[in-house]
C-alpha cells in the first residue's frame, strides 16, 4: 500500500514538473515569436484564403471542427480552406470537397511545426480555437505568417489580431462565432461524418442477423486516455450487469482497432447469445452505420461521443468531471445524456472509468430504452 502511494505521489509530482517545463518553453517562445506579422486592417470581404490548424488530430476534435468548414463553405464557397491535420483527421476529412487542401502532418512538435514554412505566406486567415497554446503550436503557427490570426482566450497574444468573446466556451458555438466572423456574417453549419456503401451494407448484414425484437445497444469500452477507459474487471461486470438488467437488448461491443484480443475475451468469458462483437475491420464509416442502427450508444469520453452527437443520436457518455474542459466538448445533441466519475480529490487525482453512478445509469438507460 505504502509504494502504491508513493508512486501515485511521484506521478503527480511529474505532472507538476511538466506543466511548469512547459510554462517556462511557452514563455520564451513569446519573447521571440508572439508579433503582428501584417498591418492590413481586417475585411471580411476580402478573405480568400483560409488555413485551420487543429494538427492535435483527435477524431472527436475533428468532428466537431467540420461544422467550422462546413460554415464557411456554405457561405462563402469562393474561399479556399486548407486545414492542417494528422492521419486520424485524415480519416475523416479525406475526401471532403469542401476543403481545398488537406496538409497531413506527422506528430506534434518543434520538426513538424518547422515544416510549415511551406505554407508561409498564403493565408488571410489562421484560424487556432484551442483554449490554451503551446511553445511548438506558437512556432507553428508564426511559420504559416498569415495576414490574420483568428483565435480564442489570445487577446494577450500580439499574433491574433482577431479574438472571439470568451463566452464562447462550447466549441460547438465556437467554430459557428469564427466561421460569422471570417464572413462577415452569421452563418450557421452542420457537422459532417464520412459514408460508404460498403460500410452501410456491412453494418445492416450484421444487424439483421440479430433477433429483431432485441433491442440494438452499442458500448464502447475504451478512449484515448488509459483512465478514461474501462479496467477488464470492471468492463466484465458492467456488461454483464446490463444483460441481466436489461434482457430485451443486445449488446454490440463496438470493434475498435489493436482491441480485437481483448474484446473477444469478454465475449467468450460471459458466453451470452445477446453479447458479441461488431464486424472488423473497424472504420470511421462503419461506426457511423452502426450507430444509426442502435437504440443507443454508450460510450466514454472519447471520440464516439461526437460521432453519435453529429448523427444526434440517444447517447450515455461518460465524462471524468463537470469542469471547463466539458463545457467546451459537450456532446452538442439534445439525445445525448451524461454521467460524470466521482468528484477528483485533487487536479492530479485520477478515477476508473467505471467509477460514476450506476443507480443513475440504470435510470437513463430506461428513460432511453423506452
Amino acid at each position: 500500500m505504502k509504494s502504491s502511494s508513493s508512486y501515485r505521489g511521484f506521478k503527480k509530482w511529474w505532472r507538476r514538473k511538466r506543466e511548469q517545463r512547459k510554462w517556462l518553453q511557452l514563455t520564451v517562445a513569446r519573447k521571440l515569436l508572439d508579433r503582428r506579422l501584417s498591418a492590413e486592417v481586417f475585411d471580411p470581404s476580402a478573405v480568400k484564403r483560409v488555413v485551420i490548424f487543429r494538427w492535435d488530430d483527435k477524431l472527436g476534435d475533428t468532428i466537431m471542427a467540420t461544422r467550422l468548414v462546413d460554415a464557411i463553405h456554405k457561405a462563402r464557397p469562393d474561399i479556399e480552406i486548407t486545414y492542417i491535420t494528422g492521419k486520424q483527421g485524415q480519416s475523416v476529412l479525406g475526401a471532403w470537397p469542401a476543403i481545398s487542401d488537406l496538409v497531413v502532418v506527422g506528430r506534434r512538435g518543434w520538426r513538424t511545426a518547422h515544416k510549415l514554412n511551406g505554407l508561409a505566406g498564403g493565408y488571410d486567415v489562421a484560424i487556432e480555437l484551442s483554449s490554451g497554446m503551446s511553445a511548438y503550436e506558437l512556432y507553428a503557427l508564426s511559420r504559416l505568417r498569415a495576414k490574420h490570426y483568428l483565435g480564442y482566450g489570445k487577446q494577450s497574444y500580439a499574433l491574433f489580431d482577431l479574438n472571439l468573446a470568451d463566452s464562447y466556451v462550447s466549441f460547438a458555438e465556437r467554430y459557428l462565432a469564427a466561421a460569422s466572423m471570417v464572413v462577415g456574417k452569421s452563418v450557421s453549419g452542420e457537422f459532417y461524418l464520412p459514408s460508404a456503401a460498403a460500410a452501410e451494407a456491412v453494418a445492416d448484414s450484421y444487424v439483421k442477423s440479430k433477433p429483431a425484437l432485441e433491442k440494438k445497444v452499442l458500448v464502447n469500452l475504451f478512449a484515448s486516455g488509459k483512465h478514461r477507459s474501462f479496467r477488464r474487471e470492471d468492463g466484465e461486470r458492467f456488461l454483464r450487469w446490463c444483460l441481466e438488467t436489461w434482457p430485451e437488448i443486445h449488446v454490440m461491443l463496438l470493434s475498435v482497432p489493436g482491441k480485437t484480443a481483448e474484446l473477444d475475451a469478454y465475449v467468450s468469458a460471459i458466453a451470452s447469445p445477446r453479447l458479441d462483437r461488431t464486424p472488423s475491420p473497424p472504420s470511421i464509416e462503419l461506426t457511423v452505420a452502426l450507430v444509426k442502427r442502435s437504440a443507443l450508444v454508450f460510450s466514454p469520453d472519447t471520440g464516439l461521443v461526437h460521432i453519435v452527437a453529429a448523427l444526434d443520436h440517444p447517447q450515455i457518455a461518460v465524462y471524468r468531471q463537470k469542469d471547463i474542459e466539458f463545457d467546451g466538448w459537450r456532446p452538442a445533441s439534445s439525445e445525448a445524456r451524461v454521467l460524470f466519475n466521482r468528484e477528483l480529490e485533487s487536479r492530479y487525482d485520477r478515477v476508473t472509468a467505471a467509477d460514476f453512478s450506476w443507480p443513475q445509469l440504470r435510470n437513463l438507460m430506461n428513460d432511453l430504452l423506452r
